[in-house]
């Protein structure tokens, strides 16, 4: 469970074929790649609201709570889960923590290694097809959502049968509305956009200051 719930955080951390940049629906809006293009040119800043929900391979929830994220972008981005599953992921743009406070643990990873495993460094970084192989269904669902997914190219380099995808859903009109994270043993992670303003967060936010007495792990990637 807690595998689960650490690597959607990653994303902010993100199985798919070779690209498929869809630009337009067969109703002519706009595809789900251009979207995320357009959504990250108009937000250099973001604080957004979110529902959270786990389940496991067969669809049946097994968490549930709400999360918080910031992004200053390009690279900064903090991500707030509550809940007796209580995460915190912050970077500053050099170096991303990630704090179970229940393990009393931050691992200490730097941006570098960090940004390929997920949604954050998608949504915080300034070129997500430098980093992620992108897909768009063709159509927009039901609900009108158009879909683009991703998919970290360093695990499709490496072949990992497990990587991580991303799926981010967004309007008509280019607002983002959801994002799914799906492992490769096929449990998923909904984040459900409940509001969203794009007013720049104060910067002392992306800075992690351990808390005395945690074990701290350096990852190096």
């Amino acid at each position: 469970m807690r595998r689960l719930l650490t690597a959607a955080a990653l994303l902010i951390a993100a199985l798919f074929a070779p690209p498929a940049f869809a630009q337009t629906d067969e109703a002519g809006g706009a595809g789900g790649v251009e979207l995320l293009r357009a959504f990250l040119e108009n937000t250099p800043s973001a604080q957004i609201t979110l529902s959270r929900e786990a389940l496991d391979s067969d669809g049946k929830k097994i968490s549930e709570g709400a999360a918080k994220l910031m992004l200053l972008r390009p690279d900064k981005f903090r991500l707030e889960h509550d809940g007796p599953e209580e995460l915190l992921i912050v970077s500053d743009g050099k170096t991303v923590w990630t704090y179970e406070p229940d393990l009393r643990q931050a691992i200490r990873r730097p941006y570098a290694s960090a940004r390929q495993m997920g949604a954050l460094a998608m949504l915080a970084g300034d070129s997500p097809e430098a980093h992620f192989q992108l897909s768009a269904a063709p159509l927009a669902d039901a609900n009108g959502i158009r879909w683009v997914s991703a998919t970290p190219r360093a695990d499709l380099e490496e072949g990992d049968s497990a990587a991580l995808t991303v799926r981010a859903g967004f309007s008509a009109t280019g607002e983002l509305t959801e994002m799914q994270l799906r492992d490769g043993f096929g449990g998923v992670v909904r984040l459900i956009v409940d509001g969203m303003t794009r007013a720049a967060p104060e910067d002392s936010v992306f800075i992690f200051h351990p808390p005395e007495g945690i074990d701290i792990v350096s990852d190096d990637g």
